[in-house]
This record gives structure tokens, sequence and C-alpha cells, in this order.
């Protein structure tokens, strides 16, 4: 038995060899997937992101989340009087990642050609203002700042014009408290930046949102407070940010907050066209927004009318005495 044992580790010991040199062998011969690759394959390229893609990933994230990597500054020009341009906005423009001439992602001057059609003049950036006395039949300013893009001509009805607004409400000081967003492209417009002082006294007197809302300035209407805005030291338009893609208004902040860009790469001065305060023109700011797109032959959309005839206290529980 000692005999047979001392002969056989040897053998059995041999035979383990050779089945691990098999299957070596083996091995190294099959292709391995994620493991080996050829010293002359180039290395892959990140795939780049879509305008489609990015455009879906801009919509869902938070608008204090935003952020360029590359910006054009828009500032009113030095001719603007020193109010209107305190309280305009300062406009950062993400720049296009394709290779378009960014001039054709402006706003510009509403100008008429020979054939009496309406044109926007890209080459002569500029925004227009339009202020009434009260909001909501109160003592409060309100404040809107639209820019044009562009303008689809019609050949039997108005032509509808692509553009962005953003609506103030002042305080009883003047300062800036609640701005609301449109953007003629989207469907529905039911953003609203509110400043904090204001949330932090609807807290004070209402205790909690409503259950389902974030924000106690919430009411259960559809519209939603997209951010707070921290109040600035004096009275002052916002930044806005706005998307390469479609030149909506992805996100704004006071001028004093954290800036949402990496990096500035031209400031341009935009004209600040202060629209004429005649008797006629002297009503609401619906009803001055309203004429003067009739005046130069614009459809004013259903959803323009529905967003301007709109209420703040029926859609943000402001507190009591504002």
């Amino acid at each position: 038995m000692i005999r047979g044992r001392k002969f056989a580790e040897p053998r059995r010991a041999l035979m383990t060899l050779y089945l691990l040199r098999a299957v070596s062998i083996l091995l190294i011969g099959l292709p391995i997937a994620g493991c080996k690759k050829s010293e002359t394959t180039p290395p892959e390229k990140p795939v780049p992101e879509s305008a489609a893609d990015k455009s879906s990933r801009i919509s869902h994230t938070q608008p204090a989340d935003i952020r360029f990597k590359l910006a054009t500054l828009l500032k009113p020009a030095d001719g603007a009087p020193d109010a209107a341009a305190r309280m305009a906005p300062l406009i950062l423009r993400e720049m296009p990642t394709d290779t378009s001439d960014p001039a054709e992602h402006l706003f510009g001057l509403l100008t008429i050609d020979d054939q009496d059609r309406v044109l926007v003049d890209r080459s002569r950036p500029a925004v227009y203002v339009f202020a009434d006395g009260n909001a909501d039949g109160g003592q409060h300013r309100r404040i809107a700042h639209l820019w044009f893009r562009g303008v689809d001509i019609a050949e039997k009805q108005s032509d509808s014009v692509d553009f962005s607004c953003v609506r103030m409400t002042l305080d009883a000081t003047g300062a800036p408290v609640v701005w609301e967003i449109f953007d003629s492209r989207k469907k529905t417009n039911r953003a609203v930046y509110l400043a904090r002082s204001l949330e932090e006294a609807a807290d004070e007197q209402h205790g909690e949102a409503i259950r389902g809302h974030k924000f106690v300035a919430e009411r259960e209407s559809g519209v939603r407070i997209a951010r707070l805005i921290d109040d600035g030291p004096e009275p002052m338009g916002p930044m806005v940010y706005v998307s390469a893609e479609h030149g909506e208004i992805v996100s704004l902040a006071c001028r004093c907050m954290p800036s949402q860009v990496d990096d500035i790469d031209d400031a341009i001065y935009y004209e600040v066209v202060l629209t004429a305060q005649t008797e006629e023109q002297k009503g609401s700011l619906q009803e001055q927004i309203q004429l003067f797109f009739e005046m130069h032959g614009l459809k004013f959309t259903k959803g323009a009318e529905a967003f301007f005839s709109r209420e703040l206290k029926e859609h943000v529980r402001l507190p009591d005495g504002f």
C-alpha cells in the first residue's frame, strides 16, 4: 500500500500539470469581451449629446441646477435711461454647440420691410419695456420685458411672432418680488420665481405648504414656483438664462446670486425700447401689449392672452397686506 501510494502521487501531479496547461492554452485562444483590445484599435469617442436629448435633459433640470459652459452676455446699451437700464434683465444666452452663426440665435428689433412685413433684425438686439401702475388693482407696479426672436409670415392672417417675456411685480419699495416667465414656444407657462422674503412672509402667515406642494406660497392652480430668489441690495433687474436650442428661458436669478455660467465669450449691448405711453396706450399691461401687437400686425395668441390676463393672487398665496 505504501509502495503504490508512493508512485501514484507523482503520476497524479503530472496529470494535473498537463490538465492545467491544456486549460491555459484553451483560454488564451478564446476572445474575452471587454478585456483584450487590439493595439491598433483607436479609443472610442464619446457620443455627442443630441439637441433633442439636451433639450429633454434641460427641461427636467431644476432652474437652480442649470449650468452653461459658455454664454454670451446681453446687457442694456449705455444710452438707456438709468432707471430702465437698472431694471432691465441681464440675459445670458447659452452658446450653441454647432457651427452656426451665433447671431442667428439672438433676438432683435422689430422692423418693416418694403412689403410692409414685420421682421426681426437680429443685427440690432432689442428688449421692449411695458409698465403699468398696479397689479390686481393694488399699489404694486408691474414691468414686462419682451424680446422677439422671429416672425412667421402668413399670407392671410396676422403674423405669428416668436418671443419671450419676463413680467415683474414690484413691492412697495420698488423692488421686484415676483417674476413670471412666458415663452411663445411652450405649451404651458406656469413657472413663477418668487423673492425669498415673500415666501418667508407667506410661511409666517399660512404656516405650511399645501399638501403636495413644495412652497407655502403655491396655490392649487397649477402654477408652480420654480425657484426662490435672494433679495438684492437694491431694486434691479434679474439675470435671465436662455438656452441655445430654442432660446427659451430656463432659469432666473438675482444679480447678487452666484453665476450659473462657466465662461462668457462676449458681451453684447441691446437697445432698451420704451413703448410710447400715449393716452390710448395707458391701459393695463395686457391691454398695452395686445395693442402693441395689433399695431404691428402680430398675432396675439390665446396662450399669450391667458398669460398676460393672469391674476397673480389667483395663483400665488401672497401675504395679507401685499
